[in-house]
């Protein structure tokens, strides 16, 4: 192909504006129209995209070479000293957008491509984590398990540094650890490494800040029922402060106190405890054993701590007794009674009031149920009654009500207040 310059009429003659004409002609398009095309591939990685070069229109003799630069900053990327290379290919490149220049070195002829933009849709990883602290003195119990979010899957997990170190793995789980500080390093598909920092503590429950707060009972299951009773608590004290840590001490209990049996879940003895989970009405019970007969022994309760170490309160509690709750009221000019069973009282209850000035009035009620209200029960504000009663099983009654004293009495009260009776036989 024969390129033609014409040039016009007025510059004929003028020959210094030649060669500024001739450069600015060959520069658009290479001297003898030369082009350069770059394709860009972008990348899922930190630096991993590309750039392909392909020249065209250049001499067959060429000796072709190629760099590559930042289009805004034009400064070099590779080679990065600006000097050029024999490939037309750019790897390990940052997003961007790029210039390819390309050389033909023979010939002394160069032409540029257009500028192309590549993209990288890596996310940095990040990286957290749970942990189990050591809970015995000495021990290896530690637990650490990473999580990671972005990044390229797979991961490899290593501990790099510790009181003990870990080779790489595939699982995010590191067990068996002793205290102390921890680098977790991570390395996801495209071979980035992040590290992350864990420490792990001392973690013990110290038996002896432990006492228990309310109890322990041996009762009845369900109340007024004696077919299954049972050891229990209502809550632990820390540091004399209610409430323990939770899910980290089992509770069993030594029956009779002192006896070295010592009894736990399932009321299987030499059981482990069972777990206290916070405090409440019949925490932490496990069943009495039936084989055991009567509930007439003192009990102690048994804390165990994670280490297995335990501790015996000598709380020497005897069992819930037989007993009734009595609360007289005045109302209408007459007694009503409430009366509730508690504690290893067996239905049916019987309780009989006997005045004490004259004995032939006597006043029996029968419970069927665990409480009951008794309107109008005949009983007569002024008088002292003796109480007495048994429950299913044959066995006397304690009696507890809103008022102690010596005697048994149902004081005469004021109109419209409370009427009280007296118990002296209380435990």
């Amino acid at each position: 192909m024969i390129r033609i310059l014409l040039i016009p009429s007025y510059l004929r003659g003028k020959r210094k504006f030649l060669p500024l004409l001739l450069l600015m002609f060959f520069a658009a398009k290479g001297a003898f129209g030369q082009t350069v095309t770059a394709t860009g591939t972008n990348g899922s990685c930190p630096s991993s995209a590309s750039i392909t070069a392909t020249a065209s229109g250049f001499a067959a003799n060429a000796n072709m070479s190629y760099r590559l630069k930042e289009s805004a900053s034009g400064t070099f990327v590779q080679p990065n000293d600006g000097s050029y290379q024999v490939s037309s290919v750019f790897n390990g490149l940052p997003a961007g957008s790029y210039i390819v220049e390309a050389l033909d070195q023979t010939n002394n002829v160069s032409a540029n491509a257009p500028p192309v933009t590549v993209s990288i849709s890596y996310l940095p990883m990040d990286l957290s984590y749970t942990k189990t602290d050591i809970t015995c003195l000495g021990a290896s119990t530690g637990q650490i398990v990473v999580t990671v979010a972005n990044g390229s899957p797979v991961y490899s997990y290593a501990i790099t540094s510790g009181p003990v170190t870990r080779p790489a793995q595939n699982n995010a789980t590191f067990s068996n650890l002793p205290i102390g500080s921890y680098i977790i390093s991570v390395t996801d598909a495209c071979g980035v490494t992040k590290p992350l920092n864990v420490e792990l503590v001392n973690n013990l429950v110290n038996l002896n800040n432990v006492e228990v707060f309310i109890g322990p009972y041996l009762a009845n299951v369900v109340l007024g029922d004696c077919s299954s009773k049972q050891f229990s608590i209502y809550d632990l004290a820390t540091n004399g402060v209610q409430g323990a840590i939770y899910g980290r001490i089992r509770v069993s209990y030594e029956y009779p106190a002192g006896s070295g049996n010592i009894y736990g879940a399932g009321g299987v003895l030499n059981a482990p405890g069972v777990y206290y989970n916070g405090g409440g009405p019949a925490s932490a019970a496990i069943p009495f054993p039936s084989s055991l007969g009567n509930t007439t022994s003192p009990v102690n309760v048994v804390l165990t701590d994670d280490c297995g170490n335990q501790r015996i309160l000598n709380n020497n509690r005897l069992p819930e007794p037989r007993y009734l709750a009595i609360e007289p009221s005045f109302c209408n000019n007459g007694i009503t009674l409430t009366m509730a069973i508690n504690g290893n009282t067996c239905l049916n209850a019987s309780v009989t009031f006997t005045d004490n000035a004259d004995p032939t009035k006597i006043f029996p009620f029968t419970l069927s149920t665990t409480s009951v209200i008794i309107a109008n029960s005949g009983l007569e504000p002024g008088h002292t009654y003796t109480v007495t009663g048994v429950d299913g099983t044959n066995s006397a009654l304690f009696f507890i009500g809103n008022k102690v004293s010596s005697v048994n009495q149902v004081s005469t009260p004021a109109a419209n207040t409370p009427a009280y009776i007296n118990f002296y036989n209380i435990r």
